[in-house]
This record gives C-alpha cells, structure tokens and sequence, in this order.
C-alpha cells in the first residue's frame, strides 16, 4: 500500500514560488517581444530577405509557444493552490471527527467535556470551593486546571 505525506503549507509556498518564476518568465519575454519579432534584412538581397521572413517566422512561432506555455503555467500554479487548499480541508475534517470522537470518549469516561472552553464554564448553581489543584493537564489545544465544585446549598 502506497502512502502519501504532504505539508499543505510546503505546497502553497511552493505554489507561490512557481508564481513568481512564471512572472519573471513572463517579464522577460514581454521586454523581448518587440526586438525578436522585428526582423529587417541584413542588406538588400533576396537571401537577407528571406532570412529576415523565416527568422521573423520563428519568434512568431516562439510567441505563439510562450503563451501556450504561460497558459499551462497558470493551470499548474492553480493545480498547486488548489491541491494545497483540498488537503487543508481534508486534514480539518479529519481532526474534526478525531477531536468529536475524543470528547464523546472523554465525556464519557468523566462525565465533562475535555476542551477548555467548556471546562470552564460554570454553572450558576455551582460554586468554586477553593480546591482547585495546580496540576496541569493537557486537554484540547491549551493547559487546563482541574477544579471540584460543589453544589451551591439552597
């Protein structure tokens, strides 16, 4: 079975890049364009002339193949851009069921939710009794402290 890693930041740089050479590419043959396809014969005889048409003919066909090339060059960065903004999207779904399915399991097993958010939320019938831990533990994507609570007497 073959495995495909990828860093979809890596990819979107690299996009970026390609870009920019693209540009450059596209700078430089803007600034030759008008001297490569104005050809004027050498001197007055048939064969300078002929020369001249058939050298003009060639930066016409040159032209021609950098723009094609520019065309493909554009669908390449969007191909670039779009792979890395897929994987994005498929990495966040994954972590989303990953993330959902943890909780459900924590939740579960403590009878809370794991996340911060959550955890600290407190119910206004409850109130903090003073003996909250400094232990740390790592849940969810910051530190958390771990409170008891007790239910606020009637």
């Amino acid at each position: 079975m073959t495995y495909l890693t990828t860093e979809p930041q890596m990819t979107t740089a690299a996009a970026a890049d390609v870009a920019r050479i693209g540009s450059a590419i596209g700078d430089a043959n803007a600034a030759a364009a008008g001297r490569i396809t104005a050809w004027v014969a050498a001197a007055a005889d048939e064969v300078s002339a002929a020369t001249a048409i058939l050298f003009g003919s060639y930066a016409r066909e040159y032209q021609t193949i950098m723009s094609q090339a520019a065309a493909l060059h554009d669908r390449f960065v969007q191909a670039l851009t779009g792979a890395a903004s897929a994987y994005l999207d498929t990495e966040a779904a994954n972590a989303a069921v990953a993330l959902n399915t943890l909780t459900a399991t924590v939740r579960s097993l403590l009878g809370r939710p794991a996340s911060r958010q959550c955890q600290n939320r407190r119910d206004r019938t409850q109130r903090d009794d003073g003996a909250c831990s400094n232990s740390h533990h790592r849940f969810g994507d910051g530190w958390q402290r771990r409170c008891r609570y007790r239910t606020r007497p009637s």
